[in-house]
């Protein structure tokens, strides 16, 4: 009597289960995919755009704070660049988008805006910077890798957490597929008894 009251309860937590596997598994893939196309695109950036030597109008860092979150900040630099290419000059921006943190009235900036804080501060208006334009685009520009050490959508960074998610989805799909397979032929079995 008891396994047939709990057995509606099983099924709808293997299926919860199923849910959240294949929703990782999702995920997973598709950040895989995205890591692909963000790794294309950085090669792109720093072996097929050439380089130009910039003039620095201004780099800054930015606080945004993203209205899903209202207590949370994402950190970016936001830089302007003058430069020439064939003759004629362009201005070309980039942003530099870092984690985001939860902040609360009084709390310290974290690490990480201190360190986009200090490379902003090191890229002062006139200074020389090397960036990287699109040869089909030139007013488009790239850092190509200059601010690594705190960009958040890297391919790297996708890459890293496709690897963490889709072996979890997998652990969980087996999970799913092994509980719903016993809890059947327990299932099968206590029915077998019944006769």
């Amino acid at each position: 009597m008891n396994t047939i009251k709990n057995k509606p309860t099983m099924s709808r937590w293997v299926g919860g289960l199923f849910l959240i596997a294949y929703m990782a598994l999702f995920l997973g893939i598709g950040l895989h995919f995205e890591a692909a196309s963000r790794a294309r695109q950085e090669n792109a950036e720093r072996n097929e755009w050439p380089p130009v030597t910039a003039h620095v109008k201004s780099c800054f860092l930015v606080q945004d704070h993203p209205i899903s979150a209202q207590r949370s900040v994402i950190f970016k630099i936001d830089c302007r660049f003058k430069y020439t290419v064939n003759g004629t000059e362009y201005i070309g921006s980039t942003v530099s988008i870092g984690p985001q943190h939860g902040l609360y009235r009084g709390a310290a900036p974290p690490p990480e805006a201190a360190r986009m804080d200090n490379w902003a501060r090191l890229h002062p208006p006139g200074s020389l910077q090397v960036i990287h334009y699109n040869p089909k685009n030139p007013a488009q520009v790239s850092l190509a890798g200059a601010d690594e050490q705190f960009r958040t959508n890297t391919a790297a960074i996708s890459l890293r957490a496709s690897n963490q998610i889709l072996p979890l989805g997998a652990v969980l799909l087996l999970a799913a597929i092994l509980i719903r397979y016993f809890t059947s032929r327990s299932g099968q079995s206590t029915s077998g008894e019944n006769r």
